[in-house]
């Protein structure tokens, strides 16, 4: 076995944009087939408002086509859209979405549900001990 080099090599920042670039998906000839396959090379992709997900998708597609993006979110079904960090809105892979619901949709799911209810029971004068008046 060879003795470890004394010094790292050095990277300059040209040879960090190519890296990012490959592993984004975004060099030409590293670009992807499928809008999953993009997702995952960025764990997902932003979704807040329906053509980022596209325009995010698409700049990592080697064919550029809404229907692709289109065919994973509603025909398959194989990228979900969920609420994760900070309450933004993400599409990412289905093989993903259970981790990332535990890791951070939950808590803000709680939090939500938390304000609902202040929100009801303050602004419809709503008593928890009282039967539901809408069933």
């Amino acid at each position: 076995m060879s003795p470890a080099p004394a010094t790292r090599p050095r990277i300059d920042a040209a040879q960090r944009r190519a890296r990012l670039a490959r592993r984004h998906l975004l060099a030409p000839e590293h670009r992807a087939a499928t809008a999953e396959e993009t997702a995952d090379a960025v764990v997902a992709l932003h979704a807040s408002d329906p053509a980022t997900v596209h325009l995010a998708a698409c700049a990592r597609l080697r064919a550029p086509d809404r229907t692709e993006v289109e065919r994973a979110l509603y025909d398959d079904r194989s990228l979900v859209r969920m609420l994760c960090m900070r309450r933004t809105l993400f599409a990412l892979g289905t093989e993903l979405a259970p981790v990332i619901a535990s890791a951070a949709a939950r808590p803000i799911a709680a939090r939500e549900r938390r304000g609902l209810v202040k929100w009801v029971r303050d602004g419809l004068d709503w008593d928890d001990a009282r039967r539901n008046p809408w069933r």
